[in-house]
């Protein structure tokens, strides 16, 4: 039944593509480094709001630079989105994850070092283009 409201859905509305690219709601579904930046954006508002995510991102230019920095490299660039020393460290080991060639499924993001439910369906749906819930606070209100 889910699969035919969400069918309803796509069909009356189309792809929404609403996660802020580059801190603007383009309506575009994400590509290539696009997805990366929504995963990375899912890591930095664990406990924050989404303005303190903007500044890191309006720190940092291009997402995917953080690819090559370390962890004290890292650190002060993503600074307003709070915890940064552990942000540092999840947003390194989801880089490894993919790294590793594994296949972006929901179990496997769950198995990276501070990935949870909430941060794992954000990235497959708004990131991967896959059909999750996110169970947000909001969505438990």
């Amino acid at each position: 039944m889910l699969n035919e409201v969400y069918n309803i859905l796509l069909k009356k509305y189309g792809k929404q593509g609403w996660w802020p690219l580059k801190g603007e709601y383009t309506g575009k579904i994400p590509a290539g480094d696009e997805v990366f930046e929504v995963c990375l954006g899912a890591i930095l508002t664990q406990n924050t709001s989404w303005k303190n995510v903007e500044k890191v991102f309006e720190n940092l230019g291009e997402a995917s630079c953080v690819k090559s920095l370390s962890c004290s490299e890292l650190s002060p660039l993503i600074r307003s989105a709070g915890y940064y020393n552990q942000k540092a460290k999840k947003i390194k080991a989801f880089v490894e994850f993919l790294n590793s060639n594994k296949e972006v499924t929901r179990e496997n993001l769950l198995g990276v070092w501070g990935i949870g439910p909430e941060t794992a369906d954000s990235m497959l749906l708004y990131g991967y283009s896959q059909k999750y819930f996110v169970i947000d606070a909001y969505t438990k209100r």
